[in-house]
């Protein structure tokens, strides 16, 4: 049992391993509200999920609550800290005193994921997993002593895995250290209260759920968000489109950071609001009515409409293929 932004990775998971899967609709601020996430709990449910944070939103569910509903009901607790699991740790020592408790403190979480190619600023292809105990642990090895190519043991799903990888990341974390971390938590964090504060007084923009960490999202009723995402692009800014509800999603790293960055953001993204309104009132001039995100007309706001969402996993499944398609034509040999 999950809420609905939790990352779909949970979907893959349950996907090939044949789990049904439920999700829980959030409210306005981005979070779960505990109660209802525990009236989908039922006799056969192996585990809850909460975030911390979200990626649509960089809202971190209400871990404790969640623990504790774990716990009484003997289940358990996946924190999914893949997204801030080098920032959210390090808050309170970087000076945000309201960082919330979200680990193995809380006696109901029995599984960490924590990303370090992340925030954590180590190459991809070792992200982490930690479990609260190691009889938990243990259910994720696999091992074989009747196989006559000899005994075979293996740590986890992926199998072999490359040790430069590993080499990068270890030298990476002792590289920045515990104060390196809260160093770039302080700043990161403090970037993304700059550029929310600013959008909390500008016209126009409305914001989505309640960042806590390093990320920010935004939306629109006004206009299309998904045309202001257009003319950010131009200007050098890739944010991530959202749906349901529309949006867009900024994930605050260290380049945010430095000097003038966060503030030629904000500049940039009024400048486009500007933009927008002005071609609004010259479609309102024509008598025809203001583009919004409601009938977007670009590619991302259009595949929003469409009501079966299983066309579009066909459409995701045939680019798949597309990608992996080698098109080689074949010499037979007589």
């Amino acid at each position: 049992v999950m809420p609905i932004t939790a990352h779909p990775a949970f979907n893959k998971a349950a996907a090939y391993y044949g789990v049904e899967l439920i999700t829980v609709p959030v409210g306005p601020s981005g979070m779960v509200d505990p109660q209802e996430l525990a009236s989908y709990i039922r006799a056969d449910t192996v585990a809850i999920v909460g975030s911390s944070p979200t990626f649509p939103h960089g809202t971190i569910d209400p871990i404790k609550e969640l623990s504790e509903i774990a716990y009484s009901r003997g289940i358990g607790m996946h924190v999914d800290a893949c997204l801030g699991g080098f920032i959210v740790p390090f808050m309170a020592d970087a000076g945000f005193p309201n960082a919330p408790v979200v680990d193995f403190r809380l006696r109901g979480v029995t599984t960490i994921s924590c990303d370090t190619h992340k925030y954590g600023f180590a190459p991809k292809g070792t992200s982490t997993i930690l479990y609260a105990t190691k009889k938990l642990r243990s259910y994720q090895f696999f091992t074989t002593a009747a196989w006559p190519g000899g005994i075979y043991c293996s740590p986890g799903a992926s199998g072999s895995k490359a040790g430069n990888v590993i080499a990068g990341t270890w030298a990476s974390m002792i590289s920045f250290g515990r104060q390196g971390y809260v160093d770039s938590c302080r700043q990161i964090v403090s970037t993304r209260e700059k550029v929310y504060k600013a959008f909390c007084c500008t016209p126009g923009i409305e914001i989505l759920g309640t960042p806590t960490a390093s990320v920010l999202s935004f939306t629109s009723s006004e206009f299309d968000i998904y045309a202001l995402n257009d003319i950010l692009k131009k200007k050098g800014w890739m944010l991530n489109p959202l749906q349901y509800p529309v949006g867009l999603q900024f994930s605050m790293t260290l380049l945010q950071t430095h000097e003038g960055v966060a503030e030629r953001f904000i500049d940039d993204v009024r400048g486009g609001i500007a933009v927008l309104r002005k071609e609004n009132e010259d479609r309102k001039k024509q008598g025809l009515a203001p583009r919004t995100s409601a009938n977007s007309a670009t590619m991302y706001g259009s595949q929003q409409r469409i009501p079966d969402r299983n066309i579009l996993d066909m459409v995701m499944t045939l680019y798949l293929n597309g990608y992996y398609e080698t098109h080689h034509a074949v010499k037979r040999v007589k």
